[in-house]
């Protein structure tokens, strides 16, 4: 499950402690000159890039996006100095907004002794600091977390969580 589906991501959104939101919003994109005539495409293009990465039009992480609209076809479109076309861009939006003391489901990538190196939603990495005694977790074991901290610097994020409960065992 590299793409998040709607029905799951709009199951998770009825749940207020999963961080998951749905967003109807108008964001500003700026583009490369070569998205000139073709504006639809570019702008699809650039949020597949912010995909499963914290961006502030959002103040989260973009999960997956439909209904895009370009509203500036008609008014004209504004270049800044430099030549770059500017846009105003209407979509459907969902977003993990991750926070301390969410409660998610999160599937181990990698084992280590001390850490266990997590995935949310596939793509979103979550670092967890496991105890001497704890137990012993596999790769692909889903296991439920509560976040701890939640650090954000440009497009990468750093979460930390503690483990809850284990939801499933891998058969490996």
């Amino acid at each position: 499950m590299n793409e998040c589906s709607a029905e799951e991501l709009d199951d998770l959104s009825k749940d207020a402690t999963s961080g998951v939101k749905i967003m109807k919003t108008r964001i500003h994109v700026a583009l490369l000159p070569n998205a000139l005539g073709k504006q639809q495409e570019k702008v699809e293009e650039e949020l597949k890039f912010r995909l499963f990465k914290y961006h502030r039009d959002f103040d989260g992480m973009l999960l997956h996006f439909q209904d895009v609209k370009v509203l500036n076809k008609k008014s004209g479109i504004r270049l800044d100095y430099n030549g770059f076309p500017h846009f105003d861009v209407k979509l459907k939006a969902y977003v993990f907004q991750p926070r301390r003391g969410i409660m998610v489901n999160c599937r181990v990538f990698q084992p280590h002794s001390r850490i266990l190196d997590c995935r949310l939603f596939e793509n979103i990495h979550v670092t967890i600091n496991t105890k001497e005694n704890e137990g012993e977790y596999g790769k692909d074991d889903c296991i439920r977390v509560q976040l701890t901290d939640v650090l954000h610097h440009h497009t990468r994020t750093k979460i930390s969580a503690n483990i809850l409960s284990v939801i499933s065992r891998s058969s490996t």
